[in-house]
């Protein structure tokens, strides 16, 4: 129990001093959305996955984070593409897990009829570098403090 006290109060920390503000923009060229997630807190090692699911004139888009984790949290951008959207009104929900809690996004958008199959293929995934990162000091990081005894 004492262990499991001392994990918790490590990583208070790191969540406490974070001062990202998730936001969001989509933009559209031709039958292409791009949703962009500014600020998203994330750990610092995880890798994050992208699944789309399009049902009818519903888009949803869902970011999540699998291991590698380590002891800190950055703000990154995530940027997402799909390609080939059917023509017309889109409904836009956006999932993603915000410290903790899973919350959405939703916008509504106007997709062009250019002629596309409407198939709606994730064809772009970028991750931006770590903006900022809840650990401003290195010897907080338990990476840094792993490195002291190697």
């Amino acid at each position: 129990m004492r262990y499991l006290l001392v994990l918790m109060l490590l990583a208070i920390p790191c969540f406490a001093q974070l001062d990202c503000l998730d936001s969001f923009q989509t933009s559209i060229s031709g039958s292409s959305l791009t949703v962009d997630h500014f600020e998203a807190v994330y750990n610092c090692c995880s890798i994050i996955t992208i699944a789309e699911d399009l049902q009818g004139n519903t888009l949803t888009i869902t970011e999540e984070e699998i291991p590698p984790y380590c002891w800190c949290v950055c703000c990154f951008t995530i940027s997402t593409t799909i390609e080939d959207l059917p023509p017309g009104e889109l409904v836009v929900n956006v999932q993603y897990f915000d410290l903790g809690v899973w919350e959405v996004w939703s916008t509504t958008v106007i997709i062009p009829d250019i002629g596309q199959s409407g198939s709606g293929l994730l064809t772009d995934l970028w991750k931006s570098d770590c903006g900022v990162t809840a650990v401003d000091d290195p010897i907080k990081s338990w990476g840094s403090i792993k490195a002291l005894y190697r």
